[in-house]
């Protein structure tokens, strides 16, 4: 057994003798998650929240805020402004009188649709040089994102914050990746909820519970950071029913949709009848029929576009 092994040992037995009483074992997988190594990166090896996005999310923090302090954070990074303002003049608002200023770009899309876009751009960023388990965490994560914001949002919630959930979902794998605390198989072909169950016995937490420690660090905003918690704890999201309990089955089932389809971005009428017998889809009160409407007109040609965004990520 390597040293680190037996210390890990010591910790978890520790906390169980002398922890504090009445924590539930989520609260002891929390904490334990808060002091590893992986968390520490969280902190400061992968790289925080660049200043630009830490000012903009600052501002619109402040349900006072004024656009004006909104649009100046916004203009310290050039690359996010271009972005933002070639959103608001997309396909989508294509009816709409050209946005020709930040600030009516701003306007347009809202305070949280530009708050998530610029945690989104980050997070992109991050893949950059990543190889090994941390690419495909890459790759997977922006294809679940390509699908789930092709899905109906609930109560307002926009496409974009299903998007950014989808992006960071599995930011809890590249961190312990990157720390060396858990040596992932990219040959495996392993469940979600099962390398959960791996994770939980190697490390007495799991990489969704790190990676809603990471979104708490980097300041991304509710209900982001308790749906990478619960991502891979369904029945616990829906028995709290809710937004989050939406979310987290949208986001689910945006993974299985992925995983059904694979690169070859195929979906037969018998895939889709098959992914509305799973609970996230009869949750969602989503048909066979429905599913492959939604897969037509705008999932798969979404998902081939990103293909190269995948492979630039």
């Amino acid at each position: 057994m390597k040293f680190s092994d037996v210390l890990s040992t010591i910790v978890a037995y520790k906390d169980d003798l002398f922890g504090p009483k009445g924590l539930t074992d989520e609260q002891k997988a929390k904490n334990r998650a808060e002091t590893s190594a992986a968390a520490e990166i969280a902190r400061q090896g992968v790289q925080p929240l660049p200043e630009s996005v830490t000012k903009l999310l600052a501002v619109l923090r402040d349900p006072m805020f004024e656009i004006r302090d909104a649009v100046a954070a916004l203009e310290s990074d050039p690359a996010l402004t271009a972005e933002v303002v070639h959103l608001a003049n997309s396909a989508a608002n294509a009816r709409k009188a050209p946005c020709d200023t930040v600030a009516k770009a701003f306007r347009r899309l809202g305070a949280r649709s530009v708050g998530d876009l610029a945690i989104a751009a980050h997070v992109m960023a991050l893949g950059a040089n990543a190889t090994g388990a941390s690419r495909l965490v890459v790759d997977h994560s922006v294809r679940v994102a390509t699908i789930v914001r092709g899905l109906p949002a609930f109560r307002g919630y926009s496409q974009e914050r299903l998007f950014l959930c989808g992006l960071v979902h599995d930011i809890g794998i590249t961190l312990l990746d990157q720390s060396g605390e858990y040596t992932y198989d990219v040959d495996a072909d392993v469940d979600g909820d099962d390398l959960c169950e791996a994770e939980r016995k190697r490390l007495r937490f799991d990489h969704a519970t790190l990676g809603a420690i990471a979104m708490k660090m980097w300041e991304v905003p509710d209900p982001v950071s308790r749906i990478v918690a619960w991502h891979h704890e369904l029945d616990l999201a829906l028995e709290r029913r809710g937004d989050v309990a939406h979310m987290v089955a949208t986001l689910r089932l945006a993974e299985i949709i992925e995983e059904a389809v694979g690169h070859a971005n195929e979906m037969t009428q018998v895939m889709a009848d098959n992914i509305a017998n799973r609970q996230e889809a009869q949750f969602l009160g989503l048909s066979g029929a429905d599913l492959m409407l939604l897969w037509q007109s705008s999932i798969q040609d979404d998902l081939r576009s990103t293909r190269t965004l995948a492979a630039a990520a």
